[in-house]
Order: C-alpha cells, then sequence, then structure tokens
C-alpha cells in the first residue's frame, strides 16, 4: 500500500470520524433546544402566564422536533417518553378545562417527577 493511498485512508477516516462527532452534536444541541422551548411554554402554563389554546399547538410542534430526533442520543428516547406522557396526559390536560379538579396534582407532578424527569434528559444531552 503506497504512502498516499495511506494518508488518504486516514485523512478519509477522520472527516468521517468528525462528520460523526458534528452531527451527534447538532443533533443534542437541536433536541437541547426544542426541549427548553417546549417546556418553557409548559411552565407559563403551570403559572397561569400563558394561553393554554395558543400554546398547546407550539409544544406539539416543537415535541415532534424531539421527536425526529429522539433515537439519535442513547438512552433518552425512554425518558422522554415519559416526560411526554406526563405533561400530555396529566399536567396540560389540568390546565386546559379537561381536568380543573387536577391542578394542584399537576403542579406537584411539574415540580417532582418532571423536574428529574427534565433533569435526566438534560444531563443525556451535555
Amino acid at each position: 500500500m503506497s504512502t498516499t493511498f495511506k494518508s488518504m485512508a486516514v485523512g478519509l477516516i477522520a472527516s468521517a470520524t468528525l462528520l460523526f462527532c458534528a452531527q451527534a452534536w447538532a443533533d443534542k444541541a437541536s433536541i437541547k433546544a426544542n426541549l427548553g422551548a417546549a417546556r418553557e411554554r409548559v411552565v407559563a402554563i403551570v403559572n397561569g402566564q400563558g394561553d393554554v389554546a395558543k400554546l398547546k399547538p407550539e409544544i406539539a410542534n416543537l415535541s415532534s422536533q424531539v421527536d425526529a430526533e429522539a433515537d439519535s442520543v442513547a438512552g433518552f428516547k425512554s425518558v422522554w417518553e415519559q416526560f411526554k406522557a406526563n405533561r400530555d396526559s396529566k399536567i396540560i390536560p389540568a390546565f386546559d378545562g379537561g381536568k380543573p379538579e387536577d391542578k394542584d396534582a399537576a403542579k406537584a407532578l411539574a415540580m417532582g417527577e418532571q423536574k428529574e424527569l427534565y433533569a435526566k434528559m438534560m444531563a443525556l444531552l451535555n
């Protein structure tokens, strides 16, 4: 094998490695941004600072973007699925008129388990 060919092969491998790492970083950065933006909207709802009817579609859009990349980070998807299930079936319904009697429980969930799940996801994204 010629020296030139070996140099080209090493360069190609190095380039592929950098490309893969850059893609993984881009996925993490994108997930982090969309996850944070969706969470901000949920926090606004829980704190009575946002219009649920307006924020729900925004949350859904941001979440679909996270869904599209959730498999790109090892261990992320299962935590994300639990976080999303809590949010969509327990927290938001307590504030959109679906289950107003559950507001206190929803706030406790948001400040307890949801906060822990969010911390786990952020740790996976760092």
